[in-house]
């Protein structure tokens, strides 16, 4: 019986720390699911530990900068890794990073 008594609370706490080191965190998976819903073809997000890595290939610069943009202000995001590719590497006119800039302070506010 004393085997049992020690035994026993072991066997669970190893359980337990097996069982929470292998599920998904909650905020994660919603996070990721957010950033999905906006992503375009070809780009895919994994979210851990609050870090949203890019994977895949965006078509242009706009693309990306709206991505990353619309990921740094998801509930539960700490910061963005970009490891896609983009296909166009046009440098963005400083008129349209005004518009992105005049569009995310107007979705913040």
């Amino acid at each position: 019986m004393k085997k049992f008594n020690f035994f026993f609370p072991v066997l669970m706490m190893v359980s337990l720390l097996i069982f929470a080191c292998s599920s998904p965190n909650k905020t994660d998976v919603k996070a990721q699911q957010a950033i999905e819903e906006s992503l375009p073809a070809g780009v895919d997000v994994v979210v851990e530990d609050g870090v949203a890595t890019f994977s895949g290939q965006f078509e242009n610069e706009v693309d990306r900068i709206v991505a990353e943009n619309a990921a740094r202000k998801t509930r539960g995001i700490r910061s963005v890794e970009n490891n896609a590719t983009v296909l166009d590497d046009t440098p963005v006119d400083s008129a349209t990073m005004d518009s992105l800039d005049a569009i995310d302070t107007a979705i913040t506010e």
